[in-house]
């Protein structure tokens, strides 16, 4: 891939890391209120196409050329994993397992991508550092997600559900990672957006026929869908994929696996906060511990010794950085609090 974009300013790759903290974030909310008059394979299928196609329109206008043979190869495995075996298998198994487990599962991902870039791709063992990070990371998740042994227990749900919801999720951890590093490594010298929008046909394509084998024609309606299905489906074509998407890949190559995998645990965070904001969900104590691990957690990885680092500061600003962001979100959400 052509990556003209690793001399990108520091204010570039901070913008990148936003996008794929705060929007897709933000996405768990959205891909709910699409689902609402859309089946999932269908609405995912439709989504990445849409993107998909858009870029890929916009790319050969600008490039005035097309793929080759070994582009749409490179692109179609690296697809198939992280839109097909990644996104497209966390979406169907939000229909039957509690969102707070979900998010643990995919919270995941980070291990399967650093052992995965350590033994098959860059070989460089991580260290200590970002071993910790992630592991205090897991901890920040399962505590603002409220995870705990009754978490099997619903009336709506049954155990062979969840456990066949456990076993898809840790699936997609390892295919999207997989995908994440086949990525990084394509030798293909497409442009970042050139590639990504192959990559989201191919997804894109994969995903539909599912849902067509599926039944989900019959489920899908044009007139039955609502005005707030439609919004969020928008939202997530174009801040979901197009935006937050390139963001990911792009920083797949300017970073390192581990610091762009942070993403994981920071989503389930922007999550819980937007439910508070917009669905009146409770924030209480845990929660707001499990987001000072979080962030000491992105911290952590972020100071490892292998690769660059997020952002161009030294640990002293970086502490000073973090710290304020913390003692910011305790007070907002201590106030909060009592003025219930």
């Amino acid at each position: 891939m052509n990556i003209t974009e690793k001399a990108g300013s520091t204010g570039l790759v901070f913008a990148a890391f936003a996008c794929i903290y705060f929007i897709w974030g933000s996405t768990y909310l959205a891909i709910r209120f699409a689902m609402i008059t859309m089946p999932p394979f269908l609405m995912a299928g439709f989504r990445f196409l849409i993107a998909g196609f858009i870029l890929f329109v916009w790319s050969l206008y600008r490039n005035k050329c097309l793929p080759d043979r070994a582009d749409w190869k490179s692109s179609s495995i690296s697809g198939i994993l992280m839109v097909v075996g990644g996104n497209g298998i966390v979406v169907w198994t939000q229909q039957f397992v509690p969102s707070g487990f979900a998010a643990v599962m995919v919270a995941t991902m980070p291990i399967w991508i650093v052992i995965m870039n350590w033994m098959s791709f860059d070989r460089n063992r991580p260290d200590n550092r970002t071993f910790v990070g992630i592991a205090i990371g897991l901890g920040g998740v399962a505590l603002i997600s409220g995870i705990d042994k009754n978490i099997l227990i619903s009336t709506d749900l049954s155990y062979s559900s969840v456990v066949l919801g456990a076993i898809m999720l840790s699936f997609a951890s390892g295919a999207w990672s997989l995908g994440s590093l086949i990525s990084r490594h394509s030798k293909s010298t497409l442009p970042v957006l050139y590639f990504i929008s192959l990559q989201m046909l191919v997804g894109g394509t994969v995903l539909t026929a599912i849902g067509l084998l599926h039944g989900e024609l019959s489920l899908f309606s044009f007139r039955a869908i609502s005005a707030l299905s439609i919004v969020s489906f928008v939202y997530l074509v174009t801040f979901g994929s197009i935006v937050a998407y390139a963001a990911y890949v792009w920083l797949l190559k300017v970073s390192t696996p581990s610091k762009v995998g942070t993403y994981a645990f920071f989503n389930p965070l922007v999550a819980i906060i937007l439910g508070w904001l917009f669905a009146n969900e409770p924030i209480n104590m845990q929660i707001i511990l499990g987001a000072g691990a979080i962030l000491s957690s992105v911290l952590m990885i972020n100071q490892s010794k292998n690769g660059t680092k997020l952002f161009k500061l030294n640990i002293k600003d970086n502490i000073k950085k973090s710290i304020s962001t913390f003692v910011k979100i305790k007070v907002f959400a201590l106030t909060k609090l009592l003025n219930k």
